[in-house]
This record gives C-alpha cells, structure tokens and sequence, in this order.
C-alpha cells in the first residue's frame, strides 16, 4: 500500500513537473518571440519577474516546510521555482539570439532600398522626397522593415535650412548665480554662459542665442573692438548686441567678421537625409 502511494506520488510529481516546465517555457517564450517579429524588447520586465517569482517562490516554500502537513507543498512551490528560473535563464541566452535574427533581417529588407536611394540620388542630384518616388523606375516596390510593430521604413530629407552646425563665444563666468530654465547645450565650461549661432548646411544662420545666462547682468552698449579684445566683457555687452546687428539670415562669415572667431564650433547633422527604422526596447 506504501509502495502504491509513493508511486502515486511520484507520477503526479513528474506530471506537476512537465506543468510547471511548460508553463515557464510559455511565458518566457512568449518574450522570445516578441523580440523575434519585432514587437519590442522586454528583458527588463521579465527579469524583474524572474527576481519575484524567485523570491516569493523561495520564501513561500520556506514557510510551507515549516508546517508539517504542507511539507508536499513546499517541494511544488520549490520545483516551480527552480524550473522557472532555469528556464528564464535560458531565455535570456536565447533573446539575444532572437533580436540579432530581427535586426538582421531588417537590414537584409533595407539592402535594396537604400541601393535605389543612391541610383536615385545619382542620376537625380538629390535624394527623393518620399519612397514611393523610387517606384517603379529604381524598385519594384517598396519593402516592409520585417517588424511587427514598425513594418515601414522612416525616411526623412532635411532641407537646406536645417540646422547642421553650432558655433559658440564664451561670455565668462556667472559667478555662481543663477539662471533661469535648463541648460541646452554642452560647449565650453558649465559655469559660465555662452552665445550660440546654429547654421543651416550653407553656413546662414538660423538660429541666435544665449544659454546659461544668468539673472541680474548689468547692460553695457556693443563694442565690437572691446568683444575681441576683453573676453570677460561680453556679458554685459550681449543684450545690446541683439540690437547692434541682426545675424540671422546673414552667412556665419558675417558674424565672425563682427565678433571674431568663435570659442568652439561642432557638427550638428552631417546627412542630407535619415533612413531608419523605430523599435521599442526595454
């Protein structure tokens, strides 16, 4: 009679096994698979499950086995515990796998289409506005990323008047005051404010301004001869600077003319257009 009940035992402790294997291999699965069509990554989430189910799983059988007639129990929540962990484990080896082949084969997909890019962009001096320009004469058609959840392709020509380069003059040190609203840019040393010129890829100016400015500054007129020559004075000549000459419009060599050559300059947009494709990732 013994021997029938440990044998009874033991076949509903393997079928519990193959439950809880199977159950395990679905939800970790489920994560493979979306990164695979594309859906999105979600390692995050499910490690943070896994550390859960670890840790509700360990301290529940803990308790279990404290308790004399819930001991069988404690092995259950136990074996669940450790086949769940083993199989995330094995998911986390097999994602990495999975998002590689899904990479991969957006690229294969964008192969043809950035070569029409180029075909189109050669006989015609310019890259097209949109895709469906490259149809029929330079693809067939235009193909799919391959993703699930981003199944076309982001194209975007940028304009003669987007921003491509910055150029900076250091106005000096705020002296540790205050300014209003958040920093924009990183040029030059934190503690002090800075004048900017962004240009588009002609080198005309679009854009002028200052960051980091702190509140209170005295005003003093431009002078053009003293912004070159006393670096420390330009804060307080800035303000009467926007009055003085109105640069934007105008070629950066104009603004150099004027205020001399700038502390820093830096690439902003080195691409006459983006080719890409939008993935979530956790």
């Amino acid at each position: 009679m013994e021997q029938m009940c440990n044998n009874a035992y033991y076949r509903n402790m393997l079928k519990f096994i193959l439950i809880c294997s199977a159950i395990s291999l679905g939800i970790n699965g489920f994560w493979v698979i979306t990164e695979y069509i594309g859906i999105g990554r979600y390692r995050f989430e499910f490690i943070i499950l896994g550390v859960l189910v670890f840790l509700i799983g360990m301290i529940s059988s803990f308790l279990l086995a404290l308790i004399p007639r819930t001991r069988r129990n404690a092995v259950g929540v136990f074996v669940f515990t450790v086949i769940y962990i083993i199989s995330l484990i094995i998911m986390i080896r097999l994602s990495g796998l999975s998002w590689e082949l899904a990479l991969n084969r957006v690229v294969r997909n964008s192969v043809p289409l950035i070569t029409a890019i180029k075909s189109y962009t050669r006989e015609n001096g310019a890259p097209p506005s949109s895709l469906p320009e490259l149809v029929p004469k330079y693809i067939s058609t235009v193909p799919n990323s391959g993703l699930m959840m981003q199944p076309s392709f982001d194209y975007t020509v940028f304009s003669s008047t987007a921003l491509t380069h910055l150029y900076w003059y250091d106005l000096g040190s705020r002296g540790g005051r205050d300014f209003q609203g958040l920093w924009v840019y990183i040029e030059g040393d934190l503690s002090h404010a800075i004048l900017v010129f962004t240009t588009s890829k002609d080198g005309i100016v679009q854009n002028m301004g200052v960051d980091r400015f702190p509140d209170g500054v005295e005003k003093k007129p431009f002078d053009p001869d003293r912004w070159r020559e006393d670096p420390d004075s330009r804060m307080v000549m800035v303000h009467d600077l926007f009055n003085y000459e109105i640069f934007e419009g105008q070629p950066i060599s104009d603004v150099i003319k004027v205020l001399g050559d700038p502390n820093g300059e830096r690439v902003l947009l080195n691409a006459s257009l983006i080719f890409s494709v939008t993935v979530s990732s956790a």
